[in-house]
């Protein structure tokens, strides 16, 4: 009986010897880096009023986007032809309010059309994408509207009012389906790293009048169109 318990006893001490030396391995493993390609730095360029109702206006906002190239390769992104429609985003009253998500609104949309073609070649095409240095940065255009509700109008969810806020905005500057995007930085790796992943920008502040000038505006088609 004295040899079985022994038996048993050192079963469980090497057993006890070989967990924690599988724990001491896990916890001596290399992390998991997860690498920031772009940061976005926005600046509001124009802001247009557009007539609604009489609750309801639109405030369409003009942008400029500032990719900087965060790694220590070349950057690729795609230069669209039209300005980037901003499909989500979240605006607070204030840094602090943004900081700890209590938003006054938020925008989220979801893409339902069939993203477009891309011929694939061997190096990106200069017509199409730019390329630039770690730490440079390059600029692109965007448009982002926003709902308004006028002073009379009692809360409505989904709206705004005029005054200073502050935003952040989640920036998708890839039209096309993701797995052309990982084809592509892969076939481009000796070119630099191609960005098509969503990429959230800085906090930025912009002011909407308390008094604007509303004017007619043109119907404009649905985030997540081609461009």
């Amino acid at each position: 009986m004295r040899c079985v318990r022994i038996f048993i006893w050192l079963i469980l001490v090497v057993s006890i010897s070989q967990v924690s030396q599988a724990q001491n391995s896990t916890n001596h493993r290399s992390p998991v880096v997860s690498v920031k390609l772009a940061s976005v730095s926005v600046s509001v360029e124009k802001i247009a009023y557009c007539q609604g109702d009489a609750d309801i206006y639109t405030a369409e906002l003009q942008l400029k986007l500032q990719f900087t190239n965060l790694g220590p390769s070349k950057l690729i992104v795609y230069k669209p032809r039209n300005p980037i429609e901003i499909t989500g985003g979240g605006v607070a009253k204030d840094a602090r309010d943004l900081e700890e998500r209590r938003y006054e609104t938020t925008l989220q949309y979801d893409m339902f059309v069939e993203p477009p073609n891309l011929a694939e070649s061997e190096r990106p095409d200069p017509n199409l994408f730019a390329i630039f240095d770690p730490q440079e940065s390059y600029d692109l255009p965007a448009a982002l509207a926003l709902m308004v509700r006028s002073k009379s109008a009692h809360f409505i969810p989904g709206t705004i009012e005029a005054g200073d806020h502050t935003m952040i905005i989640t920036v998708d500057d890839w039209p096309f389906a993701t797995d052309a995007g990982n084809r592509l930085r892969a076939k481009w790796a000796h070119v630099g790293v191609l960005s098509y992943d969503h990429v959230a920008s800085q906090p930025f502040v912009f002011s909407l009048s308390p008094a604007p000038e509303l004017r007619k505006c043109a119907l404009k088609k649905l985030p997540g169109a081609p461009r």
